[in-house]
């Protein structure tokens, strides 16, 4: 059974990356995973219940990838540039439609959604502070400081129109500001 799932997933993979969420059907992403849609129905309700859960499968590996990226043996500007590398990785090959998409149905709205990007955000901030005394720099600021100051440069600033311009790309627009935050706080 879990291998039904895992091919409905490879479809959404497939499927969203080129036509966005909200044009892809039921039946297309049976007919890509090659099952009948009873098969589908076992498992999600709706396509936008597939939807969630294959956004909260993709959320997991991307945690795990950071997680082995901060647990590494790595300096500190290779893990930083490691973690911006596979944070770019994940975002390409996706069309505008498929942000277009994401943009309206919001799935960082989803509690189980911010529950996750919660643990993301605390892992990231408990990396800071380990790198911090390992380079033996001392922290002035607290965790939930750091989560605060982190959440205002990524949200507040992503989502500013003229910030944005100075862009030509999304990922250009993170990897600068995920520098500034990383470089900044641990002071080098």
């Amino acid at each position: 059974m879990e291998n039904i799932k895992n091919k409905i997933f490879e479809s959404c993979d497939k499927l969203y990356r080129e036509f966005g969420v909200k044009k892809i059907t039921v039946k297309q992403l049976c007919q890509e995973a090659d099952i009948n849609r009873v098969n589908f129905y076992k498992f999600f309700k709706d396509k936008y219940d597939c939807f969630f859960q294959w956004w909260l499968k993709q959320m997991d590996k991307h945690t795990e990838e950071m997680i082995k990226i901060f647990d590494s043996d790595a300096s500190f500007t290779q893990k930083i540039d490691k973690f911006i590398s596979q944070k770019k990785s994940h975002h390409s090959g996706y069309s505008q439609l498929f942000y277009t998409d994401l943009n309206i149905l919001r799935p960082n709205d989803n509690p189980i959604c911010q529950k996750k990007i919660e643990y993301i955000n605390q892992r990231m901030i408990q990396f800071i502070i380990f790198e911090s005394e390992k380079m033996g720099i001392k922290q002035r600021f607290t965790a939930d400081k750091l989560l605060c100051l982190y959440k205002r440069v990524m949200i507040d600033t992503m989502s500013d129109k003229e910030f944005s311009s100075f862009y030509s790309s999304v990922d250009d627009q993170s990897e600068d500001l995920l520098r500034f935050f990383f470089f900044g706080v641990i002071g080098q």
